[in-house]
Parts: C-alpha cells; sequence; structure tokens
C-alpha cells in the first residue's frame, strides 16, 4: 500500500471521527426569537390572568413605575449579556448589556433603601403567589434563550446561565406586576423582584456549573 494511500485512509478515519460544527445564530435572531416567546407569553399571560394595564400601574406613583422601568430594563438587558457572552465578536454588546442591567440592578436596591423599614413589611406568604407565577412566566423566553445559549461557544457558560435566568425572570416579573393589583410596595418589591431574581440566579449558576462540569 502506498504512502499516499494511508495518508488519505488515515485523514478520512479522523475526520469520520470530528461531530458536525453547528453554526452560533447571529445575535439579533437570537433576540427576535427570544422576544417573540416572550410576546407568546404575553398574550398567555392575559388569556389567563386578564389584561394588564400599565397605565394604571404607573399612574399608582413613582415606586410602582420605577419597578416598570427598572424590571423592563434588566430584563433584555440581561438576555442580551446571556446570548451575546456566548457569541464571539460580541464583546461590546456584552460590555453594554452588563452596565444596563447593573444600572438596573443598582436601582432596584435603591428602591429597598427608600422605602426603609416598609421594604420588607409583606410577609413572603402573601408574595408566594406572584414569585411563583413570575418564574412561571419567564420559562418560555428562558427556555428559548438557554437553547441558543447551550449552542454558542464554550466559555463562560456560568455566566449565560445566571444572565439569561435573570433576564428572563425580571421579564416574567414584569408581565407580573402589569397585572397585579396589590398596592404594597414591600409586595412589588419581593414578589416581583427580588424572590423571582434570586431564585433565577440560582437556576442558572446551577445550570451553568453543570455545562462546564460537561464541557469536555
Amino acid at each position: 500500500m502506498s504512502d499516499e494511500r494511508s495518508t488519505e485512509r488515515l485523514v478520512g478515519r479522523l475526520a469520520g471521527d470530528l461531530a458536525p460544527v453547528r453554526p452560533i445564530a447571529p445575535l439579533h435572531r437570537q433576540a427576535l426569537a427570544v422576544f417573540a416567546a416572550w410576546a407568546a407569553t404575553t398574550l398567555g399571560a392575559t388569556l389567563l390572568f386578564g389584561p394588564a394595564h400599565p397605565l394604571d400601574v404607573i399612574a399608582r406613583g413613582a415606586v410602582s413605575a420605577s419597578f416598570v422601568g427598572l424590571l423592563g430594563l434588566l430584563a433584555p438587558a440581561s438576555l442580551a449579556l446571556g446570548l451575546a457572552s456566548r457569541i464571539p465578536g460580541r464583546e461590546r454588546v456584552g460590555w453594554l448589556a452588563a452596565a444596563v442591567g447593573a444600572a438596573a440592578l443598582l436601582g432596584l436596591g435603591c428602591v429597598a433603601l427608600a422605602l426603609g423599614d416598609a421594604a420588607f413589611a409583606t410577609p413572603f406568604a402573601q408574595c408566594e403567589r406572584c414569585a411563583l407565577r413570575s418564574v412561571v412566566l419567564a420559562v418560555p423566553a428562558g427556555l428559548v434563550a438557554g437553547l441558543f445559549a447551550r449552542r454558542g461557544a464554550p466559555w463562560r457558560p456560568g455566566l449565560a446561565g445566571a444572565a439569561v435566568a435573570l433576564g428572563a425572570a425580571a421579564a416574567g416579573g414584569f408581565l407580573v406586576h402589569l397585572g397585579c393589583p396589590r398596592t404594597d410596595a414591600s409586595h412589588w418589591l419581593v414578589g416581583h423582584a427580588l424572590a423571582p431574581l434570586a431564585a433565577a440566579v440560582v437556576l442558572g449558576l446551577t445550570v451553568g456549573a453543570i455545562a462546564r462540569w460537561r464541557t469536555p
């Protein structure tokens, strides 16, 4: 057998062991798919829980309006960070999204400080329903974003998992806040923000750790 034929067979065997390469979808397509999932969730929430009344929520005062704005910023920023962190060449988008998300989290912290002793005046038992609803409404957008993140580059799985989960939970809390009839700010803080966001971060970090452990 000639050396040339032996080399061809060796190359063929090596190529046969390679896994097919799956291209990473562009960031704007990923964002559109996640937004479509969130829009479908909004429609489902409207059918199940009744229509949202954003103007009434804003009319309740500055604290209520701040939750609309801060959760509305945190959701797309965190989702963008999670997706961009898995796409080579999208570092600038990731840094910008991280800055916006950090500002939104800082804003939530400022709201909690401004409420003072009233920040946790409402028992958590009265916030569980909204917190659970926020997590449930986060699932569709979180799953779509998580699938895109899973197919991305092999680096930063922990950051991607935490950011995607945080953004999805913020989107769920945003929808819940728009439809919640409660008027106590401590309920908004705990039920619409802190509890679902904390649960999402723990879940996201866990998924990211598993992904890092399974990465060869």
